[in-house]
């Protein structure tokens, strides 16, 4: 009955709306702080069970404990490299690389264990660090070698030293000449302590090298952890204290570090890179730096970089539509218009990648229509344009309408919704004002 009536616009339910985060079904996610933090899940709405496929993180570290029920999902572990005891069995006997490994990319919504941040990424295990977490600078070189010759897109360095060392440089330069992303640990010396060799706040390498993305650690509360160093080449900071994650012989387990933190944005990487391919090494670095959320100092300091990563801003800022206009208005009276009859949306996305999308008018409305199909494809070089047609209502009034643009990519992703609010005004008469110029200080004739 209020629908009937001339000066109701609309009558409706009002429905619920509920929390869209994807929440994994691992039963120690509740342990996992770091990936709420980072706002994993509304990440995961938009790339979830694809997110990281086909990109390879190496982790370059003390190995992975291979028989982890947490790495055994179809795909997860590639054939590596042990550098310590030169064979092709980079089981981790320390624990540290099984820890890191299930941060960055663990076996995830699959009833067991613990979530990774790219759930569908591939690691490449190469073992440069001993049975007491200790490695050369040689055969930390020759594994970052070997992850570039053997397909790593990400080259996850949880550990460092404080020498710099041409051989070390050499392979950073090796790794970055050939596309891929370094990311390393600022170091846990903030204050000295166990393994700081009673250093305090030693600069670390290879985080301290230009080339290579440095991450320092925060806690729950987003403070910066008392061991994580600070230094001018600290580029962005991720969860490192109490994190949860998978550990040898079938266990799992909280540990801190800089090391953690890393693993973070190692994953973050992957899901970026797997969203859009096209994207370089730097751009996927500028993209994760620049959607950080910036903690301490405002803009870039010693302490967070640029910041703590955020999953959810960093995809989002590259996969997604855009539409333009956002708000459009249609206006008639008993003998004139609509004005306009048509308006017409532009979509355009940053991504490289062709994104598909569909528009439906919610509620539908008698006086707007789409002309034309309602749905095509966009990308960053080709944009896309939405044409709308408007009649005039039987009775004036003001009605309102809302598009709602959706839209997926070639491997799944799901960009947040787009909505362009539509009004029309219909009204006994319309009226035109002309504005004439005033001319200033003019002589005229």
């Amino acid at each position: 009955r209020l629908r009937a009536r001339a000066d109701v616009l609309y009558a409706e339910p009002d429905y619920r709306v509920y929390a869209l985060d994807t929440i994994p079904n691992d039963p120690d996610w509740g342990s996992q702080w770091g990936l709420s933090k980072i706002q994993a899940p509304k990440a995961w709405d938009i790339l979830s069970t694809t997110g990281g496929a086909n990109i390879i993180i190496a982790i370059i570290d003390s190995g992975i404990d291979l028989d982890h029920p947490d790495f055994a999902c179809p795909n997860k572990l590639l054939p590596g490299r042990d550098f310590v005891n030169n064979d092709n069995d980079p089981q981790d006997d320390y624990g540290h690389g099984t820890h890191v490994a299930g941060i960055a990319a663990a076996c995830t919504n699959n009833g067991v264990g613990v979530a990774g941040v790219a759930w569908a990424a591939r690691l490449l295990p190469v073992k440069v660090l001993d049975a007491v977490g200790s490695g050369s600078y040689s055969n930390l070189a020759a594994g970052i070698r070997y992850a570039v010759d053997n397909g790593a897109r990400i080259i996850n360095l949880s550990l460092g030293g404080t020498a710099d060392s041409s051989i070390m440089r050499d392979a950073a330069s090796y790794a970055v000449s050939r596309g891929r992303m370094m990311v390393a640990a600022a170091g846990n010396c903030a204050v000295g302590g166990t393994g700081c060799n009673g250093q305090i706040n030693p600069v670390m390498y290879p985080a301290a090298y230009d080339e290579v993305i440095a991450v320092a650690a925060t806690d729950s509360g987003d403070s910066r952890a008392y061991f994580s160093e600070y230094h001018p080449y600290v580029d962005v900071a991720a969860p490192g204290m109490s994190i949860y994650s998978t550990l040898p012989d079938n266990s799992y387990g909280g540990l801190n570090g800089t090391s953690m933190a890393t693993a973070f944005v190692s994953g973050l990487a992957a899901l970026l890179w797997s969203a859009d391919g096209g994207l370089s090494a730097s751009q996927v670095r500028a993209l994760i730096e620049s959607n950080a959320d910036d903690l301490g100092t405002p803009g870039k300091d010693d302490y967070f970089g640029y910041g703590r990563i955020n999953a959810w801003r960093t995809l989002s800022a590259r996969v997604r539509v855009n539409a333009s206009p956002t708000q459009i208005t249609f206006m008639a009276d008993a003998e004139k218009g609509p004005v306009p009859t048509q308006q017409q949306i532009t979509l355009t996305t940053p991504s490289a990648q062709s994104i598909t999308w569909t528009v439906t008018i919610t509620p539908a409305v008698s006086w707007l229509s789409i002309a034309g199909v309602p749905s095509g494809s966009v990308s960053a070089a080709a944009p896309a344009a939405l044409q709308l047609s408007a009649t005039r209502p039987i009775t004036y009034g003001t009605y309102q309408t809302t598009l709602l643009i959706t839209s997926t990519t070639a491997i799944g992703a799901r960009p947040l919704p787009v909505t362009v609010n539509a009004t029309f005004y219909y009204v006994p008469q319309l009226y035109q004002v002309l504005l004439f110029p005033i001319v200033k200080n003019a002589t005229l004739p």
